[in-house]
């Protein structure tokens, strides 16, 4: 193409006709022939070893080889290009470099322009190519990328013959580098756009600083600052906080370790940025540091106003003087509970939530258990809406009973509208359960001393009216136990004489002294000696119950009272009454107590001195009205005020308890409802509220409800204006509308009772029928308004009346002595038949007696009159006449018709006093005589035992001796018989002193005076079993003593009886090789029973009936020494303390001892 070779081309080996060509050439060269013919054959053969030096070459090298003409015809291609471009030599050949079949095309598909192939910009230019790089395809469709060199060729005169291609298959390369190319840009688009702040950094100076080397999107906006402002800065000069911040230190940490560390969230700071970021960092295997991280600074401020809200519902839910509480029904535990159950019950909420599963167990009175269970049950089928309501007790961290009252509705249901949990309100009704229970008590009482004073009218006989009184107190009273001791001059113990509750055997073994010792200190001492009131609330810690205490607890008595009884005779005596509850007697029922003991006492008075009364007091009756029980209060209302004293929110309970929806009070001041009288004084209490913050406050006012009516509200104020969550006045208010009511009934109540009881004194202090006649119509006429009031006695016999009493306010005919006859019509029909008769208007009565002619002339308009009838028989009647016409009512005549049963029996009575009084000098006679008798016996008795104690014991003693002497001073003189005489002598002689004093100690038994008190029978044996081991200590003998057996009884008298049942036990088994001896309890036919067994000798049962008399053995005396009264002695005792004694056994199979001690 006569262009000249220019720098940097290259020449390919020559074909065959160059080589021939040249070599022709060589031979016309002048040299010698032989010479030329040697060198042309070196180098043809030089020539040709290049040549397929040169081809193998080109046909082994792993890049294809193409030569293209200068007609772009492709004359030459090797192997690896055949491969390449994907056909065979034999059809590259000829064809053009860019003959459209190969499909020439840019790497992305595009079009490659022809000046920009290879070919052309090598003939273009004569300068070599590399790096071209274009896609072409195979015959089968296959797309192949490929990397081009060029160079061109020259021939001998440097002009451009064609060109010589090496190609690469760079398809794998290009397609991996567009994959790492998409990699790349996918993840700085992720880089980019990722809500995270990302900053890469590299370490220098050895970790002691980091320089960015990127930084995303997110953290320009996080950091408020351009990406270009910071990379390849140090991050402490980028930002400075990071050092006190202590990401730094993490930067360092990761860098040394490798490992990844989250920093939590932090606030960081500097003078130009602050915020709460969350970090995340760590270390590319490049050896920079990535550090990921979040702006919480919103979390944050929503989290401080979540807390904020929820310290302002708290603050709210702690000022609320009730427990707000969430249960959970599945788990069966408290989820929330405010603070007001520290306060009530001593628990926090954390213990509350710590309990789980167990709040039931150890919150709840186990005798509300079940109820509280069954009532959270209940919820399973509660409609929407709806609120359940339960009143139960708890039980305070101290172990205080407390009541609650419950207002609970369904507070989340699952997706199938099952609930989950329930939310609460809890009252404090405690001290509203203890008024109810404070007036049930008042019933109750009033119900004892109604029937005390009817057992006082109707019992003739002291010791009875002494007993029922017990019953009634125990019955009626619910008492745990009562009973009445008695003291006569010259006693120094108490004894009892009537009781009720308990078995006589626990009653007869108090012992309690008249003394000032420690038996005669607990209340039934005291009060008896010193002649007043004694209570003990707290047994189980009052130090003068200490002799009483165990035997007490183990029978349920909590506290108990002892009211001094005035009895005839100088005789001194205490009603003593036992309670479950510690604490049960408070002022008022001490009050009625003592009125009660008076009342007894003045029935004894009575019947033992006076016999003016006789038996009048024991039919007394008097009904009591019921109480009307407390009202229940309502659930409270919570309310937010603010500072000007308007509603600023309610809770749903305001609406049901005042009618008003929120919307219709919000806004409105609290004086719009109060009621008008009571303005001033809300004004001035809330004021109070208002000036004083932190004091919160109980006001009680009339509030008008939606329906116009006012109730009285209780409500608590705390001030919580001050209180940034709350900034108003808290509320808590309570209906009390039904409780004022209640307050208001109990009192015209309580005044009723009150002056019935002083109508029975009355009766109860008169001296005659006239007098206890006028003294019922004085009191009768105080509590039912009329103008006059008589009693008139009948005598059905004689048809005749006579009027006993009358009290009028004005003069009349008809006075006390006044006499008439029945036959006259005097409602005598009505009063024989019981019936009561109520005329509402005199005026009205035709043809009327003298009797009610008399009234209507006096001006009286209307009348009732009650028959007084005692045992069946009609002794009068009772009148009440008034100047008005329908002057009584029902009420009137209930109160006036139970007085009149009263004043029968005091009526009847009145009759049987004279034989009272014969009957009861008979007794006393019958009593002297029989004193008088049992004296006699015990002064011979006395003189048997001085008898028995120094003439018989004295003789003895010289016996003995005389025979000791000569044993010791004429041994040697007297021969061995004689010896054995003597031995037999004083032998005999100190088993009869022995059996002398086992005579005298019987006696003794049967005649010492009885000192009960608690006695530790375990103690006892322990110390009688030493002493037993210690008298023969060869032996090998176990006892097995049962601890903790205490017994109420004789501590000398009992510590004989067991000496005695043990030392039998430890002589019988003496032939045993290992004795065993046990003293235990065990319980036979209910009663608790001690023991005494062994493994010793035994006895046959046939001569069981012998085993406690005096003298009576079942065994020799030269086999088992003994006189014959220990059992006899066992026996006295326990008979002495009313319990009983019996004994088991088998002929060499050991015996066994049982005895009861009654009351241990």
């Amino acid at each position: 193409m006569g262009m000249k070779k220019k720098k940097g081309s290259r020449r390919f080996p020559q074909g065959k006709r160059e080589r021939g060509q040249r070599a022709g050439s060589l031979d016309t060269m002048a040299e010698p022939p032989q010479q030329r013919n040697e060198e042309r054959a070196r180098v043809e053969k030089s020539l040709r070893s290049s040549e397929e030096l040169l081809a193998d070459i080109v046909e082994t090298v792993p890049v294809g080889i193409v030569i293209v003409d200068s007609g772009s015809s492709i004359t030459f291609a090797n192997a690896t290009a055949e491969e390449i471009l994907g056909l065979e030599r034999s059809k590259v050949a000829g064809r053009t470099y860019n003959d459209p079949a190969w499909k020439i095309t840019a790497v992305d598909g595009g079009l490659f322009p022809d000046e920009d192939l290879p070919f052309s910009r090598v003939m273009a230019t004569g300068e070599g190519v590399r790096g071209v790089e274009h896609a072409i395809e195979h015959p089968d469709g296959t797309r192949v990328i490929l990397s081009i060199n060029a160079a061109p060729l020259h021939d001998a005169e440097g002009h451009i013959m064609g060109m010589v291609t090496s190609l690469r298959d760079i398809t794998d390369m290009k397609r991996a580098e567009i994959d790492l190319k998409a990699s790349e840009a996918r993840f700085r688009e992720l880089f980019e756009n990722m809500s995270s702040g990302v900053a890469i950094y590299e370490a220098i100076d050895g970790g002691c600083d980091f320089l960015f080397k990127d930084f995303n999107r997110a953290a320009e906006r996080i950091e408020k600052v351009d990406r270009r402002d910071v990379i390849g800065k140090s991050v402490l000069e980028a930002f400075p906080g990071v050092r006190d911040f202590g990401l730094f230190d993490v930067f360092r940490h990761v860098w040394k370790s490798g490992k990844p560390e989250h920093f939590p969230i932090t606030l960081y700071q500097d003078e130009r940025i602050r915020g709460w970021r969350d970090n995340y960092v760590f270390k590319l295997p490049s050896g920079e540091i990535v550090a990921v991280y979040d702006d919480v600074t919103e979390r944050k401020q929503a989290e401080q106003e979540l807390r904020e809200s929820q310290a302002m519902i708290q603050r709210i839910m702690d000022a609320t003087p009730n427990i707000i509480y969430i249960y959970d029904l599945r788990e069966g535990k408290n989820v929330y509970i405010n603070r007001k159950i520290l306060d009530l019950l001593g628990y926090s909420p954390q213990q509350i939530q710590d309990m789980g599963d167990a709040i039931i167990d150890k919150v709840i009175h186990p005798d509300d258990r079940e109820k509280v269970a069954g009532f959270f049950a209940s919820f399973d089928d509660l409609p929407e809406g709806e609120v359940l309501d339960l009143e139960y007790r708890q039980l305070a961290v101290n172990g205080e009973s407390r009541w609650f009252y419950s207002r609970t509705t369904v507070f989340s249901r699952d997706e199938e509208g099952r609930p989950l949990e329930v939310l609460g309100e809890i009252q404090d009704i405690t001290e509203r359960k203890e008024t109810e229970e404070k007036a049930r008590s008042l019933n109750r009482f009033y119900s004892v001393l109604s029937a005390i004073d009817r057992a006082i009218v109707r019992v003739r006989d002291p010791e009875e009216l002494l007993k029922e009184a017990c019953g009634i107190a125990v019955e009626q009273g619910l008492f745990e136990m009562a009973w009445v001791g008695r003291a006569d001059e010259g006693d120094r113990f108490i004894k009892p004489v009537a009781w009720h509750g308990v078995d006589e055997a626990y009653i007869n073994g108090i012992r309690i002294s008249v003394d000032d010792v420690p038996e005669g200190r607990g209340p039934t001492g005291s009060a008896v000696r010193e002649g007043r009131l004694i209570v003990c609330n707290d047994i189980a810690n009052d130090p003068r119950m200490a002799p009483w205490r165990d035997n007490a607890l183990r029978r349920g008595y909590r506290s108990s009272a002892a009211f001094p009884l005035r009895l005839p005779e100088g005789a001194r005596g205490a009603l003593n009454v036992y309670s479950s509850e510690r604490g049960f007697f408070d002022a008022r029922e001490i009050s009625l107590m003592e009125e009660l003991a008076s009342d007894i006492s003045f029935a004894l008075a009575s019947i033992e001195h006076e016999k003016k009364r006789g038996l009048a007091e024991e039919e007394l009756q008097r009904n009591e009205r019921y109480l009307r029980s407390i009202i229940r209060n309502a659930p409270d209302m919570i309310t937010i005020l603010n500072n000007d004293l308007t509603f600023r929110w309610g809770s749903p309970s305001s609406g049901a308890i005042t009618g008003y929806a929120a919307k219709d009070i919000y806004g409105r001041s609290i004086y719009d409802y109060v009621h008008p009288d009571e303005v001033e004084y809300a004004r001035n209490a809330l004021d109070f509220v208002v000036r004083n913050p932190g004091h919160p406050s109980l006001v009680e006012f009339r509030f008008r409800h939606a329906d116009g009516s006012y109730h009285y509200h209780e409500g608590t104020f705390s001030n919580l204006l001050g209180d940034p969550s709350v900034k108003g006045i808290v509320c808590n208010t309570r209906d009390i509308s039904e409780r004022k009511q209640g307050e208001e009934d109990m009192r015209r109540a309580m005044e009723r009772l009150r002056s019935l009881r002083e109508i029975d004194a009355g009766i109860l202090e008169a001296r005659s029928p006239a007098e206890t006649a006028q003294a019922a119509l004085r009191h009768l006429r105080r509590l039912i308004p009329s103008r006059r009031a008589g009693v008139v006695l009948i005598d059905t016999t004689a048809q005749e009346a006579e009027i006993l009493s009358y009290d009028t306010d004005d003069a009349t005919s008809l006075k006390p002595g006044t006499r008439f006859s029945t036959a006259e019509g005097f409602l005598i029909e009505s009063m024989l038949k019981g019936e009561i008769r109520l005329i509402e208007d005199i005026d009205l009565i035709r043809n009327p007696s003298p009797v009610f002619a008399q009234l209507r002339a006096e001006g009286m308009r209307s009348g009732v009159y009650i028959p007084l009838t005692a045992h069946g028989e009609l002794v009068g009647l009772l009148s009440m006449e008034s100047d008005r016409p329908g002057a009584f009512s029902m009420v009137d005549i209930d109160v006036s018709t139970e007085m009149a049963s009263h004043l029968a029996v005091a009526l009847y009575n009145a009759r049987l006093f004279d034989e009272v009084q014969r009957h009861a000098g008979e007794l006393e006679l019958r009593v002297a005589e029989r004193t008088a008798q049992l004296e006699d016996a015990n002064r011979e008795l006395e003189a048997f035992s001085y008898s028995v104690s120094h003439d018989l014991r004295a003789p003895l003693r010289a016996v003995d001796g005389f025979s000791q002497a000569l044993l010791e001073d004429y041994y040697d003189q007297i021969d061995e018989q004689g010896k054995g005489y003597l031995n037999r002598i004083r032998t005999a002689a100190q088993r009869m002193a022995e059996l002398i004093d086992d005579i005298l100690g019987l006696s003794r038994v049967a005649r010492s005076e009885m000192r009960r008190e608690p006695v530790d029978m375990s103690a006892l044996a322990a110390r009688i079993a030493r002493e037993l081991a210690v008298q023969e200590p060869h032996r090998r003998v176990e006892f097995v003593i049962e601890p903790g057996v205490v017994v109420s009884g004789d501590p000398v008298l009992l510590g004989i009886a067991l000496s005695n049942l043990l030392d039998n036990a430890f002589k019988f088994t003496g032939g045993r090789e290992e004795a065993r001896i046990e003293f235990g309890l065990e319980k036979i036919a209910g009663k608790d029973t001690c023991f005494v067994r062994d493994n010793g000798a035994g006895f046959d049962m046939e001569y069981a009936g012998k085993l406690f008399g005096v003298f009576q053995r079942l065994h020799s005396a030269e086999e088992f020494p003994g006189t014959g009264i220990g059992l006899a002695t066992v026996q006295r005792i326990v008979h002495r303390h009313g319990g009983e004694v019996w004994g088991r056994g088998e002929v060499d199979k050991g015996a066994t001892f049982y005895f009861t001690i009654p009351g241990g």
